[in-house]
């Protein structure tokens, strides 16, 4: 079971950019079935497939966003999202704080 997570998550780092990756599409390169994959990441990680997956995307966003980039919509495409408003929502719930706030203080501090 370990191994089927670990198969999940390489193709998770694989083929995230990709807005249409489903877990379906995930279980599938593991060899199982999407409930079985959601229960092995519950029991495994303490997460979900799809959490995993976002949090991910919200790495790469993050560090696209630290790199220099500052378009928040092509970040969200880059980054796989299909909707740069849910990209945005999701980056402040977990960051605390919207892309283009995050943006202006990486340049605040370059300036300083």
């Amino acid at each position: 079971e370990e191994n089927r997570v670990t198969r999940a998550q390489q193709y998770i780092r694989s083929h995230f950019t990709r807005s249409e990756l489903t877990v379906a599409e995930v279980a599938m390169a593991a060899g199982c079935t999407p409930t079985h994959l959601a229960h092995c990441f519950r029991q495994q990680l303490d997460t979900t497939v799809k959490g995993w997956m976002i949090e991910q995307r919200l790495a790469h966003a993050k560090h696209l966003l630290d790199q220099g980039h500052t378009s928040v919509k092509q970040v969200a495409y880059l980054s796989g999202w299909r909707s740069p408003s849910h990209f945005s929502n999701t980056f402040a719930e977990r960051f605390g704080t919207r892309p283009a706030a995050y943006i202006e203080q990486g340049e605040d501090e370059q300036l300083a």
